[in-house]
């Protein structure tokens, strides 16, 4: 696919999310989508030529994202500190209709083998990400560790999932708007310890990771000033 490609369809699917949020996945039809992206229907289907390579391209282009992102995990000097910030800035940055469509794509493997199995293969390419990134930090875990480390790499997927879903749910259309910011850090802090301790790496360890105390003051200090904030009413 050429580079001018690769944007116009990240250009489409910037466009057309909002249709599949609002009508759903069966509801939306491919001429509501192709005016969305100010296209032709014609034209529209040169680029996709169903629903399916759609939610297709939708989990492909978050995917590459995601490598990028945790690469930067991996990369950095204090791993618990970036995947904090990784997973909390896109919590916050996820605006109610983007939660929406994910929660729709959800919704629709129930009823679509295809849909489920890119979501299934969505998931298991986060949870590689994550126990990639444990590999990192303590090598040669034993199978019996392993097979613990994949269930507490579950868990953090879980807490991001149920984070996408409440976001889904609110009135309030902006990014990460109606979300609790102390709520967040404490959801989020929990599942970093949780699936952190199982492998030694828990912070405070002679791992490179921050201290269990600076990590636990820097969680406390942003959380204070949320609850701090003066109410703008």
């Amino acid at each position: 696919m050429s580079e001018e490609n690769s944007d116009k369809i990240s250009e489409i699917l910037s466009r057309i999310g909002c249709i599949f949020a609002r009508e759903g996945f069966d509801g939306a039809s491919m001429q509501q989508l192709a005016k969305a992206a100010d296209m032709s229907v014609g034209n529209f289907y040169r680029y996709f030529s169903s629903k399916d390579d759609i939610i297709r391209a939708i989990v492909d282009a978050n995917l590459q994202h995601m490598e990028a992102d945790f690469q930067k995990v991996a990369n950095a000097s204090n791993h618990a500190e970036a995947l904090y910030g990784l997973i909390r800035n896109r919590v916050m940055s996820t605006c109610r209709e983007e939660a929406a469509l994910w929660a729709e794509i959800q919704a629709a493997g129930f009823r679509s083998p295809f849909i489920r199995d890119l979501s299934v293969r969505m998931e298991t390419k986060v949870k590689s990400y994550l126990l990639a990134l444990m590999e990192n930090i303590k090598p040669s875990q034993s199978p019996d560790n392993l097979s613990e480390m994949e269930l507490r790499a579950d868990m953090l997927i879980l807490v991001v999932k149920a984070l996408a879903m409440k976001q889904a749910s609110l009135k309030s259309p902006g990014n990460g708007a109606g979300h609790n910011p102390a709520l967040v850090d404490f959801a989020i802090r929990g599942a970093i310890g949780n699936f952190l301790s199982g492998s030694g790496a828990m912070p405070g360890s002679s791992n490179d990771i921050a201290s269990e105390e600076i990590f636990d003051r820097n969680i406390h200090n942003s959380t204070t000033k949320v609850l701090e904030k003066p109410n703008a009413n």
